[in-house]
């Protein structure tokens, strides 16, 4: 699937590439589709290994610990997911329209609330 979307990336556009180690070759491969399409890429990662950051134009750090019990551990995906959070905060609240548009989703969804 991400190989499918990577291929319609035009210069404009912006890839999110989200790896714990940035080390994974099916990572890499979609960065460097999305870099030779011209799109601009963030990297998230807790290591801004040097074959990732090759693709990447901003590398956001997450930090997190893993554990030895699992190789994909939930704390870097947490991180990340904050990382993304953030950004997706930041972006809409500069769009026009969004006070209003928060005001009329909070006013719909009050009544379903226990006081």
């Amino acid at each position: 699937m991400q190989l499918m979307q990577v291929s319609q990336l035009k210069p404009g556009n912006c890839a999110f590439i989200v790896s714990h180690t940035g080390l994974t070759r099916d990572t890499i491969r979609i960065a460097q589709l999305a870099k030779g399409a011209g799109a601009k890429v963030i990297a998230i990662t807790s290591y801004p290994s040097p074959p990732l950051m090759k693709y990447a134009d901003v590398a956001l750090v997450s930090a997190a610990e893993e554990t030895g019990f699992r190789s994909e551990s939930l704390s870097s995906r947490i991180s990340q997911l904050a990382i993304f959070d953030s950004l997706f905060t930041a972006v809409m609240f500069r769009m026009p329209g969004v006070s209003e548009s928060l005001y009329n989703i909070r006013r719909a969804i009050d009544p379903t609330k226990i006081e």
